[in-house]
Parts: structure tokens; C-alpha cells; sequence
């Protein structure tokens, strides 16, 4: 993995709740409260000599309706690495699916927000 997602992923792993890149094995029986992370890599500028990534993240945490401190530390996790993000919250059966979405760029290695 690379800084940004190695950023991202470790500041999720530090909310202590699973932490699925992708998806969770349907046979592995995971109960909520768990994290899904997703992301997608495109170049937005190139040349001989500069290169520019945009990282697009979707992350879905599943959690207990009853849980607000673990939603508001979810999303404090993400302020600290984005300012600004885009929440969607839907109810399902038995948990509450909170999805966050965001995008960083990254310049020869380095980490910036857009």
C-alpha cells in the first residue's frame, strides 16, 4: 500500500473494530460493528515529469443504532485526514450503515488534500 492508503487504513485500524479492505468473506459471520474500505486510484495529470493521483475513498462503517460515540469517533477519525467529507447515513435491518466519501490527491509520493 502507499502512504495515503496506509494513512487511511491505519487511522481506521485505530477505532478497534474490524477493518475489511474491499469486503468481508461471507463465511467469516462478521457482526457489526465493522468497517468497509474501499478506493479507487486515477491519474488526473501527467507529464515527463510530475504525476498526479486522486485517491477516491468509500468508507462504510456498520454499526449499532445505539452506538453514537463510535459514529462520532469514525468520524472525527476522518476529519483528522480530511476536512471534508461526505456522509450518507441508511438504516438497515438490525445496524446503521454510515458511508463516508472523500478523495486525497497525491503528488510524487506525497500526501495532499484536495
Amino acid at each position: 500500500m502507499n502512504n495515503i492508503l496506509t494513512t487511511v487504513y491505519e487511522a481506521l485500524t485505530d477505532l478497534g473494530i474490524p477493518v475489511a479492505y474491499f469486503n468481508f468473506d461471507k463465511t467469516e459471520e462478521i457482526q457489526a460493528p465493522f468497517i468497509i474500505f474501499r478506493n479507487t486510484k486515477k491519474i488526473v495529470s501527467a507529464d515527463s515529469d510530475i504525476y498526479c493521483y486522486k485517491h477516491e475513498f468509500n468508507i462504510e462503517l456498520y454499526y449499532h443504532g445505539g452506538d453514537d460515540e463510535l459514529a462520532e469517533n469514525f468520524r472525527e477519525t476522518l476529519y483528522g485526514i480530511k476536512k471534508v467529507v461526505n456522509y450518507e447515513q441508511t438504516p438497515l435491518e438490525g445496524v446503521v450503515l454510515l458511508r463516508a466519501t472523500f478523495d486525497l490527491l497525491e503528488e510524487k509520493g506525497e500526501t495532499n488534500e484536495q
